[in-house]
C-alpha cells in the first residue's frame, strides 16, 4: 500500500471518529478551559460570554467530538481522555448583527 493511501485511509478513520453538534449547558466548563487556553485574558471569552452564545446562538456554536477507539463519545473534561473544539460558526458576524447581545464588549460594531 502507498504512504498516499495509507495516509489517505488514516484521515479517513480519524474522519469517522468526529461527531459534531451543537454546544449543550454542560459543556461550557471544557469550552471555557479551551476558550483560556487559546487565546490571550483579554480575547478570551468569559465563562458568561460562551453561556450567552449557547443560549442566544446555538446552531452557530459548534463542538466536535473525537470518539475514542474503544468507546463511545466522551464528553466534557481532559481527565476522560476526550478531545474537544468548538466552532463559533459563521465567520461573517451574521448572528452578532441579529442578535445585539452576541457582540462582545469590546467590538466596535454600533448596536
Amino acid at each position: 500500500m502507498s504512504s498516499s493511501s495509507q495516509q489517505q485511509r488514516s484521515n479517513q478513520e480519524l474522519l469517522s471518529r468526529l461527531k459534531f453538534r451543537v454546544v449543550q449547558p454542560v459543556d461550557i466548563p471544557r469550552c471555557h478551559e479551551l476558550e483560556s487556553s487559546s487565546y490571550p485574558p483579554k480575547e478570551a471569552a468569559s465563562k458568561s460570554e460562551l453561556q450567552s452564545r449557547q443560549h442566544h446562538a446555538a446552531p452557530f456554536f459548534r463542538c466536535v467530538l473525537l470518539k475514542s477507539e474503544d468507546g463511545p463519545v466522551k464528553v466534557g473534561s481532559k481527565k476522560d481522555g476526550a478531545s474537544f473544539g468548538t466552532s463559533g460558526g459563521a465567520s461573517n458576524g451574521d448572528e452578532q448583527e441579529a442578535n445585539p447581545k452576541l457582540r462582545r464588549k469590546d467590538s466596535t460594531n454600533e448596536a
